[in-house]
Order: C-alpha cells, then sequence, then structure tokens
C-alpha cells in the first residue's frame, strides 16, 4: 500500500500498480504464506490469505556460537543502514546527544544509501562540528562483518514509524545480536521482536532521536552492562533464531498443507 516500498523505490505507476495487485492476488490463491513480521500477518489475513505461518528471519549457528569479543579503544557505537528507516537530520540528533555526554565516542556507518542520504547525513553532520567523530563505510561485504562487528560496542537502528519499519524483519539486526552486540533501537516492527528490552539492548519510542541518543549514550558509557546484553543477546538468539529451529516450523506447514490438498 501506500507509503511502502512501491513508493521509496519510486517505480513507474504502472509497475507500481502491477505490484501492489500481484501481492494481494497471491495473498489470497496460495495454499499457504511464510511472512518475516507480524504486522505482514495481520495484512495477510486482513487480504483473505490462509495457512499463514509467521517465520522471522533466522541465523546461522556458527555465528550465535562465536564468542563476543572484548572490545577496547574509544567507544564505538556501528549503524548499519541504507537510510530507508530515518531521515539523515535525525542522525545528527541522535549523534549530537552522544556527543554532548561522550566527547571521545565514535559513529560507524555502513552501507549503501538509495539515494543520496548518505552525502546529505555527512554535510549536515559536518555542519553541526561532529564529521570527525564519524567514520563513513559504503556496502559492506559479507566476509568482513564479523571484523567490522567485532570493532562495535553498541549498534544503533533508528527506525520511524511507517510500513516499511513494520514489515521488515532485519536480518542485519539478527546478525548483530548474535554476534554478541547489544543493540539500540527503535520499538517498532521485528526490532521488538528480536529483543528484550533492557536484557539484549533498549528499546524507544519511534522517531523519538532524543530518547534513542540518550539510551545510546548510557550503554557507551557503560561497557561492562553493555557487554552482558550482548552475551544475552547471542544466548537469545541462538536459542530462539537459529535456522535449524525455523526451518522445522516450514517444513510442518508444507506437510499440513499437502495434507489438506
Amino acid at each position: 500500500g501506500a507509503g511502502g516500498w512501491n513508493d521509496r523505490v519510486g517505480y513507474p505507476l504502472l509497475a507500481r500498480w502491477l505490484f501492489a495487485w500481484q501481492e494481494q492476488w497471491g495473498f489470497r490463491r496460495a495454499d499457504a504464506l511464510t511472512v518475516a513480521s507480524r504486522w505482514l500477518e495481520a495484512q495477510a489475513y486482513a487480504h483473505g490469505a490462509r495457512g499463514v505461518l509467521y517465520l522471522p528471519n533466522g541465523i546461522d549457528l556458527p555465528a550465535a556460537a562465536a564468542a563476543a569479543p572484548a572490545r577496547q579503544g574509544p567507544p564505538t557505537a556501528l549503524l548499519l543502514t541504507r537510510f530507508v528507516e530515518f531521515k539523515p537530520a535525525q542522525l545528527v540528533k541522535i549523534w549530537g546527544c552522544v556527543a554532548v555526554r561522550l566527547p571521545a565516542a565514535r559513529l560507524i556507518v555502513a552501507g549503501g544509501a538509495l539515494r543520496d542520504e548518505a552525502r546529505v547525513a555527512q554535510r549536515l553532520l559536518a555542519a553541526a562540528g561532529l564529521g570527525a567523530t564519524i567514520e563513513w563505510l559504503d556496502t559492506v561485504a559479507p566476509s568482513a562483518l564479523p571484523a567490522l562487528y567485532a570493532r562495535a560496542n553498541v549498534a544503533l537502528f533508528p527506525a520511524n514509524a511507517n510500513r516499511i519499519n513494520r514489515a521488515k524483519s532485519a536480518t542485519r539486526l539478527a546478525d548483530l545480536l548474535a554476534a554478541g552486540v547489544p543493540v539500540v533501537a527503535s520499538r517498532i516492527g521485528e526490532q521488538e521482536a528480536y529483543m528484550v528490552d533492557g536484557e539484549t539492548g533498549l528499546l524507544t519510542p519511534p522517531g523519538d532521536d532524543r530518547a534513542l541518543g540518550e539510551a545510546l549514550a548510557d550503554l557507551l558509557a557503560d561497557r561492562a552492562r553493555a557487554q552482558r546484553m550482548g552475551q544475552a543477546a547471542r544466548r537469545r538468539m541462538a536459542e530462539q533464531f537459529t535456522w535449524t529451529k525455523l526451518a522445522g516450523k516450514v517444513e510442518r506447514l508444507y506437510e499440513e498443507t499437502l495434507s489438506a490438498a
């Protein structure tokens, strides 16, 4: 619907109509359907779907079993984003809260923006006097992610209240938690499903930049607490979100659907 990926990516009008019709047609006609978020589950039922299975993105067991490293150096936050979840100006407010309290803190921003959002964010942060505290990376190869995770004390996941953020199930969030990196995130969609507030990270209201920045500063300032949360996050992901566990649910869905047919 309006406000989803169809609008965000900027497809031609006819393509947007076709994609929307195709999705809704599939909801009604499929004998079984897997959805990656609770919001999508509700949408599927609203459009007449049957045999719906909630299946969030999972993790590979080796990543979940890896020991969380003891991170050294200045307090460092990691933001993996394509600037779809929030607007560039919001990053100035969020990181500004951290910089006031922790002048030595550093932020790593990685990911390929869809348009020019990263350049806009760089200009705004530089104008606010925060440019020197931020390291900018483009898209990171999967093989380089473990080394990048090891540099971060805390990961940051801002998200506004919109359809994309409600619908998505962020694999990068799952991977970070599985690697033992605690997360400060907006309380929306599957970010709330993956995390336990105060145990595996901190959750704040979506779109509340100051609350997110203050929570990030709190956790960056307390490395022992961040380490404990990272360990708890790794355990929870290994217990509940491995593909080995999730695959069994899909197999049962297929068996039940075939039996009914």
